[in-house]
């Protein structure tokens, strides 16, 4: 009976300390605990890296459409003109499911709104091909964020770029996209006497993952490195304004990787502003759960 008891108070005791063990990690801060929004001041956004030194864009390069700046990527070493963010959604076990933001400085705004387009060409492999084209559509009458296929060319370098859909688009509202003034210190990079400004968009990141499955055949989770290539253009077809990273002329037969254009791989993981509930955590109560099965069948 005596051993009996000493070994319930020991289980007893046990339990409780890992009960508070698991507490303690339930309720301690986490980093970058904040859900990452469109509206975020640019010091919570992941300046988008590139292999080549030197500005992130060149001023006043975009091919045509506009006289003024609105359509013209700008940036420099102090101030990129290309950033990131992903906010997972916090849930549990689920590697696909959140929102993967990006954010782009252009030399100007327009009081009526963003009225041209802009991609994002996604390299989800890291073969230097591009797999899926995300971005704004604001081109005519539609005011949209959507997800474009690859076409049927290579999709390696300018001159074998082919963008098809779209495939699905997105309504713009006050929670997906943001187009304001730049929020830096320096707000006219270009020298052109117009303040800067930031468009920004979300997009469920679901969405990337079944339609980079179904266009490209390439199964991508949170986990996935995945280098991004940026431009502006007068059409949801082409990049016909400025590509991000290179001057205004440039040989359209080079590779995205030979022009500088292809950022470095990273995972939305990452760069993640909600992380996955700890997985030292998860391993700690699924312990605990074996712990007490057992000690009932020992009984």
């Amino acid at each position: 009976m005596n051993r009996l008891l000493r070994n319930n108070r020991i289980f007893s005791f046990s339990v409780a300390r890992a009960l508070g063990i698991a507490c303690a990690l339930v309720s301690a801060p986490q980093p970058f605990s904040h859900a990452a929004t469109v509206t975020d001041l640019t010091p919570s956004w992941n300046a988008v890296q590139f292999a080549g030194p030197g500005q992130s864009d060149y001023f006043d390069d975009q091919q045509t459409g506009n006289a003024r700046s609105i359509s013209d990527i700008v940036g420099n070493s102090s101030n990129p003109s290309f950033f990131y963010q992903f906010d997972d959604g916090g849930t549990p076990g689920n590697w696909t499911d959140g929102s993967l933001l990006f954010r782009v400085r252009l030399g100007a705004g327009d009081s009526s709104g963003f009225s041209r387009n802009l991609f994002v060409g996604m390299d989800a492999n890291q073969d230097g091909a591009l797999d899926l084209y995300v971005g704004v559509h604001n081109q005519g009458s539609a005011d949209e964020l959507a997800i474009y296929g690859t076409g049927s060319d290579l999709n390696i370098s300018p001159n074998t770029t082919s963008i098809t859909g779209p495939l699905q688009t997105f309504a713009e509202t006050a929670s997906n996209y943001h187009y304001a003034a730049v929020d830096t210190a320096e707000t006219d990079l270009d020298s052109d006497r117009e303040t800067d400004y930031f468009l920004s968009f979300a997009l469920p990141y679901q969405s990337i993952v079944d339609w980079m499955q179904t266009e490209s055949a390439i199964s991508i989770d949170q986990s996935s490195s995945l280098s991004f290539v940026l431009a502006t253009a007068t059409q949801d077809n082409s990049f016909n304004q400025d590509l991000n990273g290179v001057p205004k002329t440039y040989d359209g037969s080079m590779t995205w990787q030979e022009l500088g254009a292809l950022s470095v791989g990273t995972s939305p993981s990452g760069i993640s502003a909600i992380p996955e509930p700890s997985a030292g955590l998860a391993l700690l109560l699924g312990s605990m759960t074996v712990f007490v099965r057992s000690r009932r069948r020992s009984k």
